[in-house]
């Protein structure tokens, strides 16, 4: 209804319209994107085409520059978190590597040293075994393999003197620590005889006679005994 001096026609207000905001991606240049907005009672839809023009250029503002101090901390921190867990985890694979009892060694009629251990499991990787044979300051590895038993031969081994055995297991980079060692001692032997025997003339009564020092074998040498024929049938002996 109009009033009388013409103005306005009146009535209740309108309510005023609700507004919605979203973002929407911007077409390539050259296309446009259609939107539909459908109303509460599905049947009144406005339909808006919005084309981006060829020209049209999108301005993106620069992130502010990160604080270099604060990323190389974080940076060390991750490393060294890093280096901590690989040494654990390296500490951890060592303890399951190390063989915890010595291995068995016992001296064979033969003269060789059989050695036994008992074997380690680590997951599905293959075990490698070295043995270690040691004789005051020489050491040397005198097995290297899979198997859990080897035998050293009587040409490595001197008459006399005591060997230690141990045994190191490894995978892959990482080795186990040494097993603790089993020592075996072997016999000693009968000096043997001396070598390089020479004689020579000495004056009209005399000989002069010269030799090499013998091996001991491991036993204590007290003295040398000298034999020789002056006549037939005659021995002499002096010590």
């Amino acid at each position: 209804m109009a009033s009388a001096g013409g103005d306005e026609p009146t009535g209740p207000p309108r309510p005023p319209r609700p507004q919605h905001r979203f973002a929407i991606p911007l077409p390539p240049p050259g296309h446009a994107v259609t939107v539909r907005i459908r109303g509460p009672n599905q049947a009144h839809v406005m339909v808006h085409r919005m084309q981006r023009p060829p020209g049209f250029h999108v301005h993106h503002r620069p992130a502010a520059p990160a604080n270099s101090d604060a990323l190389r901390a974080q940076e060390e921190h991750r490393r060294r978190a890093e280096d901590e867990f690989r040494r654990e985890a390296a500490r951890q694979k060592r303890e399951q590597l190390t063989i915890a009892e010595a291995p068995e060694a016992s001296l064979r009629e033969e003269g060789c040293v059989s050695v036994e251990w008992a074997p380690v499991t680590v997951g599905s990787e293959g075990v490698q075994y070295q043995v270690h044979m040691s004789c005051g300051e020489k050491e040397e590895v005198v097995y290297s393999g899979l198997d859990t038993a080897c035998e050293v031969s009587a040409d490595k081994l001197l008459p006399g003197k005591t060997y230690s055995f141990t045994v190191e297991a490894s995978t892959g980079e990482i080795q186990g620590n040494p097993s603790p060692a089993s020592g075996v001692p072997i016999p000693a032997l009968p000096p043997a005889t001396p070598p390089h025997l020479k004689s020579s003339k000495q004056g009209k009564a005399a000989l002069n006679v010269r030799w090499g020092a013998a091996e001991t074998n491991g036993s204590p040498l007290l003295h040398y005994s000298l034999e020789w024929d002056q006549m037939a049938n005659q021995n002499i002996k002096q010590d």
